[in-house]
């Protein structure tokens, strides 16, 4: 064969390889689409979740079906997406844990991040950090100097070992050279209501489970955990402002779909996914009343923040010596 006639038939190819993408994109999805999600049903990511799809059937004129594949801190439903065809029409709808955290925490994992392709990050969960209302501070700055004072005596309660709540609340520990008393608790919300009844100290919690309790003086808020302050509580400042920005963990409601999944399909997603989440009804309606702000990034920024989250991920669980098996 010629060396002519071998560089036509690459540009064919490569013309054919362009436009079956363009055509997959295009005809995406011709069947229904599954998105797992990893938490049981009525949970604050499911209702996400059902919100999105229920926006997407109309988009895309598919059933759009949720399954909850609830357990084991999203590796059971991380996994089931990461073990399914790589054709789009199984989607994983979690947070950031699943390829961020899990990686760091499991030495054994049935899945690596490596077999889930970023989507888009839909949101920012907001949360604020809190504490009781008899402890004698009024800021975060006032807390960091009490806990010194009182190092080893001051508690902080946590939905668990290794959630992002204890790695947030041991590096501020460890930043400002103090030590805490952990104390996980089932949940966050079980870990708030300690802190209600003062059996605790502090806790960091969602910003719409304690606002009311916030304006009734039932508990005091000392920093919003984010870049800026919350609309809902203007008075109280974030971490940001105040110098902490290692502070800045939240978590991220994510989409993923298995590795392998057709750059065009995962485009065609992630486009019509931020079509969804950034129109100003859902906004209202879903992302601001339930304390989040919309994120709406594109796959490649979705693998940037990946990247760059590893090593300060890393950092905090090992301070934390936080593995999980």
């Amino acid at each position: 064969m010629s060396l002519l006639r071998r560089c036509h038939l690459l540009l064919v190819a490569a013309l054919w390889c362009a436009a079956a993408a363009v055509q997959a994109q295009e005809s995406y999805p011709v069947r229904p689409v599954k998105i797992v999600v990893p938490y049981s049903p009525g949970g604050i990511t499911d209702i996400h979740a059902r919100a999105v799809a229920q926006r997407r059937v109309f988009t895309w004129s598919q059933p759009v079906i949720v399954e909850n594949r609830a357990g084991a801190s999203e590796i059971v439903g991380a996994n089931a997406v990461a073990k399914a065809a790589p054709d789009g029409y199984t989607l994983f709808f979690g947070t950031d844990t699943a390829l961020t955290l899990n990686p760091l925490l499991y030495s054994k994992l049935p899945y690596e991040a490596k077999d889930l392709t970023p989507i888009v990050r839909v949101n920012e969960g907001i949360d604020v950090m809190v504490v009781r209302a008899s402890l004698p501070v009024s800021s975060l700055r006032d807390f960091i100097v009490y806990a010194k004072a009182h190092t080893g005596a001051v508690s902080y309660g946590s939905p668990g070992a290794g959630t992002i709540q204890h790695l947030r609340m041991n590096w501020l520990a460890v930043q400002n050279g103090f030590e805490f008393i952990h104390v996980p608790y089932s949940g966050t919300a079980p870990a708030v209501h300690a802190v209600l009844a003062g059996t605790v100290d502090t806790t960091v919690s969602p910003v719409t489970l304690v606002e009311q309790h916030i304006k009734d003086g039932r508990i005091k808020a000392v920093a919003i955990i984010g870049r800026t302050r919350f609309a809902g509580l203007p008075d109280v400042p974030s971490v940001a402002e105040l110098g902490m920005p290692d502070l800045d963990m939240n978590l991220f409601m994510v989409m993923a779909a298995p590795a392998g999944t057709p750059k065009a399909i995962v485009d065609r997603i992630a486009r019509d996914t931020r079509a969804v989440v950034t129109d100003r009804a859902f906004e209202e309606k879903h992302t601001f009343r339930d304390g989040y702000i919309t994120v709406a990034d594109t796959p490649e920024d979705f693998r940037k923040f990946i990247a760059d989250a590893a090593p300060k991920q890393r950092q905090r669980v090992n301070a934390a010596n936080a593995k999980l098996d």
